[in-house]
């Protein structure tokens, strides 16, 4: 899991292969996305995430890119 601070930035360096793998340090790629999840917010309600999912070519590791106000 990459916890991320802003979900627009981080796929556009994920698409352009500005974000580094956490394992090997290669370019990470675009992956799909992770299933559909409720995260419960600091005020109680709940909010529907989708994350992004990344996999890296050279150690074929993948990744969620999860926003950073999401729980962990």
């Amino acid at each position: 899991m990459i916890a991320v601070l802003d979900d627009g930035q981080a796929s556009h360096d994920l698409t352009h292969g500005q974000l580094p793998c956490p394992t090997c340090h290669s370019p990470l790629r675009p992956w799909g996305s992770a299933r559909q999840c409720p995260v419960r917010q600091a005020d109680g309600s709940t909010r529907q995430v989708r994350p992004q999912r990344a996999r890296c070519r050279t150690c074929r590791h993948t990744h969620v890119l999860l926003p950073a106000a999401c729980p962990g």
